[in-house]
């Protein structure tokens, strides 16, 4: 992708329980969470099969290939749970779904964030069949690197078709979970909720005050005449 792009992208938040001090580390303290697959709240997310075709094994060991899928996508699995970071964003703003699961029932915020175009950043694929990891691949002796560097990507990117109203984008970090360093700059708007209490509101201030560069703050708003919420700038 053309690193001289830009896209306008979104991040859902809460700020009930844990999730309050997350959402203030990306607005005060400029890091923002990056979590691993198996922090996902759908289990199929990042889910593969691997394939055996082609693959070089003894004849002792073709006898139980079977076996030796299943211990190979569990281990795999393990591997990018402990070695993946992925910070989930979405192209929508205004999805009433999104706000109900991931703002807390419309009471959080959302975080605008404006996010220069390149490989680090992945547009979602949407699929009914799960992405294919070769068997091969898993040893340096016959791995092929281009067909092994997709298919890692492919996993971390492709979802069930189901989630396709998300629109989502990722950015994948391979340093496992955690906290990244998030430049001020990116961060360009906050979106209120249609229930974000006062008091929320007047916390997140707080925390705005604390950084040097501004950005602009929305509110969602309710449509008078259809089911749905339009943004309004609030200042």
């Amino acid at each position: 992708m053309p690193g001289n792009q830009i896209q306008k992208l979104y991040k859902y938040r809460s700020l009930a329980g844990d999730s309050r001090e997350h959402t203030r580390h990306a607005i005060a303290d400029k890091e923002i969470w990056y979590a691993s697959p198996g922090q996902f709240n759908d289990p199929f997310d990042c889910a593969f099969r691997i394939s055996m075709d082609g693959t070089h094994l003894t004849e002792a060991a073709e006898r139980i290939s079977e076996s030796i899928r299943e211990y190979g996508e569990k281990w795999f699995w393990k591997q990018n749970e402990k070695r993946v970071g992925v910070l989930s964003l979405s192209a929508r703003n205004d999805d009433m779904l999104m706000w109900a699961h991931y703002a807390d029932g419309h009471r959080g915020l959302c975080l605008e964030l404006t996010m220069p175009v390149n490989n680090d950043l992945h547009r979602i694929t949407y699929s009914k069949t799960r992405p294919v990891f070769h068997f091969d691949d898993l040893s340096k002796q016959w791995q092929n690197q281009a067909r092994f560097e997709r298919s890692i990507i492919e996993i971390l990117t492709t979802k069930a078709y189901d989630w396709a109203y998300e629109n989502e984008w990722r950015c994948i970090d391979f340093g496992g979970s955690g906290l990244r360093p998030l430049e001020e700059s990116i961060l360009t708007g906050i979106i209120f909720g249609l229930k974000t209490s006062d008091e929320d509101q007047n916390a997140v201030q707080g925390w705005l005050d604390q950084r040097s560069v501004p950005l602009t703050v929305y509110r969602a708003q309710e449509h008078l005449t259809k089911f749905g919420v339009k943004i309004d700038c609030q200042d």
